[in-house]
């Protein structure tokens, strides 16, 4: 089975879905030949209202950017057609349209900007976006023109051989091709019909002067003068007013607005007339449906109208509105000429059936595909490493996920070629990273990287990673469980009340969001959805992340486990370096140290943790708790933590590590602590690393069980307790774990082998593996 993508845009972009541009790409669609065995996968932009109803229909699939083939070598479609490349961002689809492996074909209308820059190019930005289209178009192997004379602009412009241009014309809409064969009804009125649109080389002041000023068409009851084209009240009036100042009655000008097919097709029908007087066309509907509703059409003399009208006493030109009058009053006036005008015209309309354009345009283009030879890849030939690009922080950032990912690249480059992309100012050499270079979108244009990955966070660090994301895809490594403070901080409250309320079907007040930022246990909205559906795939490191997103969403992302950060082998783990930390750290002999580790909140159960102190020194129990973070959370107005570690007369058994914890101070509590504990009141799947670093370290420790199950630490000297938290819990928790007297020989192996499987050359084989890259031992090598 051949896959053909199709860029979508025009199909949802509310300007063109159900107007000339996506018409012509619906019934393209249509007319797609099923029996060659094909599959038709829709490239949609998650920014845009989803693709009309009638075009999904049509679709076996929809993506949301250019990875969700997997790696090139695995799955890159057999062709791509871009319906309407010059309307939206040509970047979007550059992964497509940049791979000499896809057969790629352009619908090209018209090259009107470029003609008219003064109408439709007048900011500087807008014709720097026009000549950005113009040179990826170039990069199409064949261009599905709708005219001759686009395709001479197309040789003239681009430089296009002309072997590569296929002249499809434009497909007659459905409706007006239903009714050509039948007998026309007995006629209600005799009008004269004129085609327009919101667009001032479309022309209809041309037919009002010639209408205005003709004695035959004023006099009497007058013939009504209908301009269509969805024309407002505005124009309307401004239509009247001109034909006034031409001497002609502004009650025959007929102005209707948008109408229906009905009411479209009982205008053609009823006409005596129908002019198309537009400056400029790629090709002109109005003609063919004028033809095949069996009404003579006047045409303005240019380059598309030609094609069609070969007659030139059917034309004029586009100005001239006194050769236009004379012309309209004699085929009006002459009845054979009118005829004999019909039975000329109707030969030419059937050649732009629906089947006729169809066949013009999918021949060539599936002649091109089975006759290719898709070259081998090299990954795959050659052994070579795959090419990877990571776009991250990095250090020195202060910033968890630049430390992570500087380990993570110092494994997973063994494996690929990997270039780092970054915003941070003198960024720290990576290890085992090709290059490291400047923050961009460049890696997302280019198909020759096997691989994009974003590393997504919630701080400012990934906002423009973020975007890069949204805009093209890649795959995503998510390193939070819920995106809150993104969204609310930095993407605005606008954004975050749009997606809280898109994800839980329901509007979300600023009320509701205020609640969320001061206490998210009461969270309801985890805000990941925009980056699951832009990611393929999506990395998350919890198992109860993935349970979230199944439930909510429907999606299934990738879960590697969170890697430690801090390995320590058994020789750091002894008894001789545990009592120099300990004397390190001020602890007497026979005290049993708790220690919890990250900054100090009351959603870390701290108020919870001070009251299980009491308990077990109530029971005899000589334990000392010391808080290993930032205290910046605290509160000091007497409602604080230390106003209840002072009630409760623990002042001298507890202790607080003031502002940034230093490494070796960290490290020391690891080793040198009887006991740990790491408690969350909220769960939505946060890891914890300092849960993880206390199961490297082999400390026996007590958490809730949602955060074990985030962390995925399932070890003997661990114990889990309800999220439901309670100071007694807690309390009898410790008091186990410290009667068992657990020691860190006893479970060594346990530790170890606990220690291996959370390390980043784990992880480096992993991600391979998610990402679907060679990782053999030769492509290693190389």
């Amino acid at each position: 089975m051949k896959t053909i993508v199709v860029d979508t845009r025009s199909l949802q972009d509310p300007n063109y879905a159900r107007r000339g541009v996506g018409r012509f790409g619906l019934e393209l669609l249509r007319q797609m030949p099923r029996e060659r065995g094909l599959r038709l996968v829709g490239l949609a932009a998650p920014s845009l209202p989803p693709v009309i109803p009638e075009a999904r229909d049509l679709l076996d699939a929809v993506i949301w950017n250019g990875y969700a083939f997997g790696p090139r070598e695995n799955g890159s479609p057999d062709g791509f057609i871009s319906l309407s490349p010059m309307t939206h961002d040509p970047l979007f689809a550059a992964r497509f349209v940049d791979d000499e492996q896809v057969t790629r074909l352009s619908v090209v209308h018209d090259f009107i900007p470029y003609r008219r820059p003064e109408q439709y190019l007048r900011e500087s930005s807008e014709r720097l976006k026009y000549a950005s289209a113009m040179r990826w178009l170039r990069r199409y192997d064949l261009f599905a023109s709708n005219s001759k004379a686009t395709a001479v602009d197309l040789m003239q412009l681009l430089r296009v051989d002309a072997a590569q241009i296929h002249v499809t014309g434009c497909p007659l809409p459905s409706p007006f091709e239903n009714f050509a064969s039948e007998a026309a009804p007995p006629q209600v009125q005799k009008h004269i019909l004129v085609m327009g649109g919101g667009d001032p080389r479309k022309n209809p002041e041309v037919v009002i002067r010639a209408h205005a000023t003709s004695r035959a068409l004023q006099s009497g009851d007058g013939v009504p003068l209908v301009i269509g084209g969805g024309y407002d009240q505005h124009w309307a009036e401004k239509f009247r007013a001109l034909a006034e100042h031409m001497g002609g009655r502004a009650d025959l000008v007929v102005v209707p607005g948008p109408v229906d097919d009905t009411a479209l097709i009982s205008f053609y029908r009823n006409a005596s007339v129908i002019i198309c007087p537009s400056h400029d066309e790629g090709f002109s509907i109005p003609v063919i449906e004028a033809m095949a509703a069996g009404v003579p059409c006047l045409v303005s003399n240019i380059p598309a109208h030609l094609e069609l009208v070969e007659d030139s006493a059917l034309r004029f030109p586009p100005d001239d509105d006194q050769t236009l009058r004379a012309k309209l009053e004699h085929l009006r006036a002459d009845q054979a000429a009118s005829e004999a005008t019909i039975a000329a015209q109707n030969t030419v309309w059937p050649k732009f059936s629906a089947a006729a354009v169809g066949e013009r345009f999918w021949a060539p283009f599936m002649e091109r595909i089975e006759a290719r030879q898709v070259p081998v890849t090299p990954a795959v030939v050659g052994r070579r490493k795959p090419r990877v690009a990571l776009l991250s922080p990095v250090q020195p950032d202060r910033s968890g996920v630049a430390d992570y990912t500087a380990s993570t690249c110092a494994e997973f480059g063994k494996f690929v070629e990997l270039d780092v992309f970054s915003e941070t100012a003198n960024p720290v050499p990576v290890p085992n990273a090709t290059r490291l270079l400047p923050l961009g979108r460049l890696p997302h244009l280019l198909p020759s990287y096997d691989r994009v990955i974003g590393v997504i966070g919630n701080s400012d660090f990934h906002v423009r990673i973020f975007d890069f994301l949204r805009d093209y895809g890649g795959a995503a490594i998510a390193h939070d469980a819920r995106m809150l403070g993104f969204y609310a901080t930095l993407k605005g409250r606008k954004a975050a009340l749009r997606l809280a309320s898109h994800e839980l079907g329901r509007p979300v007040s600023e009320e509701e969001l205020n609640l969320w930022l001061t206490d998210e246990s009461q969270l309801k909205a985890l805000f990941l959805s925009e980056m699951a559906e832009s990611a393929s795939p999506l990395i998350v490191h919890s198992p109860v992340t993935v349970r979230e997103m199944q439930q909510r969403y429907s999606l299934a992302p990738v879960c590697l486990p969170f890697c430690a950060m801090r390995p320590l082998d058994g020789t750091q783990l002894c008894a001789t370096e545990r009592q120099a930390a300990r004397r390190r750290l001020g602890i007497a002999d026979g005290d049993v140290l708790i220690a919890t580790f990250g900054f100090v909140h009351e959603n870390k159960g701290a108020d919870e943790l001070v009251q299980a102190l009491a308990l077990l020194r109530a029971s005899n129990i000589p334990a000392r708790l010391h808080f290993v973070g930032d205290t910046v959370h605290l509160g000091d107005d007497g409602k604080g933590l230390r106003a209840r570690v002072a009630e409760l007369g623990l002042t001298p058994d507890v202790q607080f590590e003031t502002g940034y914890v230093p490494e070796n101070v960290y490290r020391d509590y690891l080793i040198g602590a009887d006991l740990g504990v790491q408690l969350r009141k909220h769960g939505f799947g946060s890891v914890s690393a300092a849960l993880l670093d206390a199961a490297i370290a082999g400390l026996p420790s007590v958490a809730n069980v949602t955060l074990a199950e985030a962390i995925d630490v399932r070890l003997s000297y661990v114990r889990t307790i309800s999220d439901t938290l309670s100071p007694q819990m807690i309390a009898d928790a410790l008091a186990s774990l410290h009667a068992c007297g657990t020691t860190r020989e006893t479970i060594e192996p346990e530790r170890e082998n606990f220690m291996q499987s959370r390390s980043f050359a784990t992880y480096a084989r992993e991600l391979c593996d998610a990402l679907q890259l060679d990782r053999t031992p030769e492509t290693a090598a190389n």
